[in-house]
């Protein structure tokens, strides 16, 4: 009498578990459902163009020359912060903002310098390319609304996709003349 009535348990509990509102018996959407159809087409981003300053302190010169040298040392102060730390093994600590950008940008810049080194790309090309994604990187930093479009760059491993973001990022002028007091 005692193992029919755990047999009755097992069974209903069984069929309790079984059954769709308990979850684990609700019945699964077809496989196509499951995986969504992206598209390629990537995503026009604008933002507002910021002029480059001489606030680095220490500029290092870039391969492609001058007009990617004041803007690489802009991207390079924008995005590290240096914190000298006391305890471990290492002095320093090194933070980047938003790392999915910076990461992206140095990602080209080794792609494009490559290309130019084994001539694949005409220097006068690569600068304005660099100059470009330089410009970007410089006025994305100031942005606060950049989720999607770093969620775009950390997800893309291939350089060439990356140039691809880039050149689809469009830089407007600052049309208000208004200065904003603190």
């Amino acid at each position: 009498m005692r193992y029919k009535m755990k047999a009755v348990v097992l069974f209903v509990m069984g069929l309790l578990c079984l059954s769709p509102a308990f979850g684990s018996g609700a019945a699964l959407p077809p496989e196509s459902a499951e995986k969504e159809e992206t598209s390629q087409k990537p995503h026009v981003y604008i933002f507002q163009a910021k002029t480059v300053g001489d606030d680095a302190a220490f500029v290092t010169p870039h391969y492609l020359g001058e007009p990617c040298t004041a803007k690489w040392g802009a991207f390079q102060s924008g995005y590290t912060r240096t914190y000298a730390q006391d305890i471990g093994f290492s002095s320093t600590t090194v933070e980047f903002a938003k790392p999915s950008v910076y990461h992206a940008v140095k990602k080209v810049n080794r792609y494009v310098v490559k290309a130019v080194k084994k001539k694949r790309m005409k220097k006068a090309d690569a600068v304005t390319l660099m100059c470009h994604v330089l410009d970007c990187a410089n006025a994305i930093l100031y942005e606060n609304d950049t989720r999607a479009l770093e969620k775009d760059l950390a997800s893309t491993k291939e350089p060439e996709r990356l140039i691809d973001i880039f050149n689809h990022i469009e830089l407007i002028a600052n049309t208000n003349n208004q200065s904003v007091s603190l």
